[in-house]
Order: structure tokens, then C-alpha cells, then sequence
């Protein structure tokens, strides 16, 4: 169910690129209530007695490297989650009036939302850096293509080093530990 609710806006980016653009609204809208519905829909069934991680899914990814495809959820990331799946659909409504290149914009926001959904999720480093790094690059393109004003590209440019240059020393010190 949690891989459901991450690659729900993945599936609406592809409808996105693939239908009328006057569709794009729509399709981002019902993207980010897939989500929330799946993850109230958990957390309905949360047992808040149980400790430890619920709704795991775990499967061998990369044998080669040891690596593992696992998701879950405890007390701390369920409400993070939830946050999260909660200002999705908000966050499509606030831009419903955006008219500037809505495929483009809606497409870069459903993939903003898998990769934050990704990270609340993951269980292991691999995973969770993966989906970080997937989140930051659609909100590095939302501030280039979209951000006010003239200073747009020099705060994309001033994202991208700085996430570029936290990502790996956070990468350097994780494989350190």
C-alpha cells in the first residue's frame, strides 16, 4: 500500500505528459487524493499499541549490492506522512489558476510529492537517498522555470550547490559511519 501511495503523482505525471493539457489540474488533483485516501486508509488501520514498523514491504532491489526495497511505517513518520499527503491536494488547489506551462508545472509538483512520500517512508539509507535526491530536483525546476522574478535562476543556482554540496557530504559521512 505505502509504494501505491509513493508512485500514485508518478502515475498522474504520466497522465500529465500524455493527455490535453487542459486535463492537468485534474489529473495532479486526483493523483495527490489517491494518496492522502491510501494514507488515512492506513493510518485507520495504525496500531497505535504495536510497537515497531507497520506495513512493511520488503524485497530484494539490488542483491548485488546488498540492497533492499523497504518501506514502512512507525509513530514518528505515519504523522510526517500524513503532513505530507495533506498539503498535496492543498497545494494543487492553491495553484489551480497557474497558467504559465501547467503540464510542465503539475508534472514537476506530482513528482515533488512521490519523492517526499519516498522519503517519509524508506527504511533503509539507499532508498531514502534516492528518493531525497528525487525530491530535490523538481523543486530546483520549480524555482528556475517558475519562481518570481529575476532572481529565480540565481536561487535555483544557489539551491542546486547547495543541496549538490549537502548531498554529499551526507552521502560522505553516512558511508563513513
Amino acid at each position: 500500500m505505502i509504494t501505491a501511495l509513493t508512485l500514485a503523482p508518478v502515475l498522474a505525471a504520466i497522465l500529465i505528459m500524455v493527455l490535453p493539457e487542459a486535463r492537468a489540474r485534474m489529473v495532479a488533483l486526483g493523483g495527490a487524493l489517491v494518496s492522502l485516501a491510501l494514507t488515512v486508509c492506513m493510518l485507520t488501520r495504525f496500531d497505535l499499541a504495536e510497537t515497531g514498523i507497520q506495513f512493511k514491504e520488503k524485497f530484494s532491489w539490488i542483491p548485488a549490492l546488498g540492497i533492499d526495497y523497504f518501506v514502512g511505517l512507525d509513530g514518528l513518520n505515519a504523522l510526517v506522512l500524513l503532513l505530507a499527503a495533506l498539503l498535496a491536494p492543498l497545494v494543487v488547489l492553491a495553484s489551480w489558476k497557474h497558467t504559465d506551462r501547467p503540464r510542465t508545472y503539475f508534472v514537476l509538483m506530482c513528482l515533488q510529492f512521490t519523492g517526499l512520500f519516498g522519503v517519509f517512508t524508506a527504511l533503509n539509507f539507499f532508498h531514502w537517498f534516492l528518493y531525497w535526491e528525487l525530491a530535490l530536483v523538481p523543486a530546483f525546476f520549480l524555482i528556475k522555470l517558475f519562481g518570481k522574478g529575476e532572481e529565480r535562476h540565481h536561487a535555483a543556482l544557489n539551491f542546486f550547490l547547495f543541496t549538490v554540496v549537502g548531498s554529499v557530504a551526507m552521502l560522505l559521512g553516512f558511508l563513513f559511519i
